[in-house]
C-alpha cells in the first residue's frame, strides 16, 4: 500500500504541476540495493549526488553499486539544474504522454507506468 499512496502523490503533484504549464518530469528509482534486496526511499540519493564512494553509503547500496548509473542519474540532475531539462533522453510527463524515466540497472522510459495505480485512484 505504501508504494501506491506515495505513486498516488506523485501523480497529483504531476498533474497540478502540469495544470499551472510548468514541465514536469516524472522518474521511478527501481535499481535493488545488494544489502535488502529492494529500492527504498532516498536509494537514490548517492546515485543523484554521484556519491557511491561516500562514508556510510555502503552499508545502503551494498560494496558494488552500479557507477554508470550514478553517472547517468547525476548527469540528468545536474542538467536539470543546470538547463531546468533533464536532458533529450528523459520526456516529459505530460496528461497525454505520461512519459517516466526508470533508473534501474538499465535506465529506459516507460510511458505511464503508474496506469494500475492511476486506475485505483480514479475509479
Amino acid at each position: 500500500m505504501g508504494r501506491s499512496v506515495a505513486s498516488a502523490e506523485r501523480m497529483a503533484a504531476c498533474a497540478s504541476s502540469e495544470s499551472r504549464e510548468h514541465p514536469t518530469w516524472l522518474y521511478e528509482f527501481t535499481w535493488t540495493s545488494a544489502v535488502n534486496g529492494a529500492a527504498f526511499h532516498c536509494l537514490d540519493l548517492p546515485f543523484a549526488f554521484d556519491l557511491l564512494d561516500a562514508e556510510g553509503v555502503r552499508a545502503a547500496v551494498g560494496t558494488a553499486p552500479p557507477q554508470a548509473l550514478a553517472d547517468a542519474v547525476h548527469r540528468a540532475w545536474v542538467a536539470f539544474v543546470r538547463d531546468q531539462d533533464p536532458g533529450k533522453e528523459w520526456p516529459r510527463y505530460t496528461s497525454d504522454e505520461r512519459a517516466a524515466m526508470v533508473w534501474s540497472g538499465e535506465p529506459h522510459v516507460e510511458d505511464d507506468p503508474l496506469r494500475q495505480v492511476r486506475a485505483v485512484w480514479s475509479a
